[in-house]
């Protein structure tokens, strides 16, 4: 469990992240991944399924703004 998830290799396993989750053009995750944001750069890879979390909560401003931060 990570509010954050970078993923640049291979993951074998189920993912549960409370914000983001991203894989990189060369990140592969073969399990299933619940987050509240998914993103996946084009050549990365994802087999499974995928649980979308309730929006963040509004008074967790400081996560928020490393989500921006990350996306940008």
């Amino acid at each position: 469990k990570a509010t954050f998830i970078y993923v640049a290799g291979k993951v074998e396993g189920n993912v549960d992240v409370d914000k983001l989750a991203q894989l990189s053009s060369e990140g592969a995750v073969i399990g299933d991944i619940s987050c509240g944001t998914l993103v996946i750069d084009e050549g990365g890879t994802f087999d499974g399924n995928c649980k979308m979390k309730p929006a963040s909560n509004p008074t967790d401003k400081k996560a928020d703004k490393k989500l921006k931060k990350l996306l940008a």
